[in-house]
């Protein structure tokens, strides 16, 4: 599929070019998609459009601010959704220090984390209401 901004888009996002722009712009799609897998929405509506655009764009400005292009291994800075500690026994997340993605403990910066996105990208996608939606199966469209 194509990327949901362009190389231009991008750069004036930015306010200068990164140097694989367009490896960034496909890379950031695809964890903008991945993000809304169990989604339903019409890619053609402009509001829809706009709104996957500005999450890409977001992803990548969070990629470019910590000097990434989005070709991070899972598990690497790159990843938000890496804890840097865990515990059970009254639950205690400990997220990575300055360069996660997410580190504040709302429920936005939990659900952008388990997204994979950084709080400003998952927050565009959420207001847009592309989130929040159940699987759905069957000829009720629900599960």
């Amino acid at each position: 599929m194509d990327p949901y901004a362009t190389v231009e888009e991008l750069n004036e996002f930015l306010g200068h070019t990164p140097d694989t722009p367009a490896r960034m712009l496909t890379r950031a799609s695809r964890r903008v998609r991945g993000a809304l897998l169990s989604s339903i929405y019409d890619r053609t509506n402009p509001d829809t459009a706009a709104a996957l655009r500005e999450a890409t764009l977001e992803l990548c400005a969070w990629w470019d601010s910590q000097g990434m292009d989005g070709s991070e291994v899972e598990g690497d800075l790159g990843d938000p959704r890496s804890w840097t500690s865990v515990s059970a026994g009254s639950i205690s997340l400990g997220g990575r220090g300055g360069g996660s993605a997410s580190s504040g403990s709302s429920a936005t910066a939990a659900a952008a984390a388990r997204a994979g996105l950084p709080d400003q990208a998952w927050l565009v996608l959420q207001q847009a209401g592309l989130t929040g939606h159940a699987p759905r199966t069957g000829a009720r469209g629900w599960c």
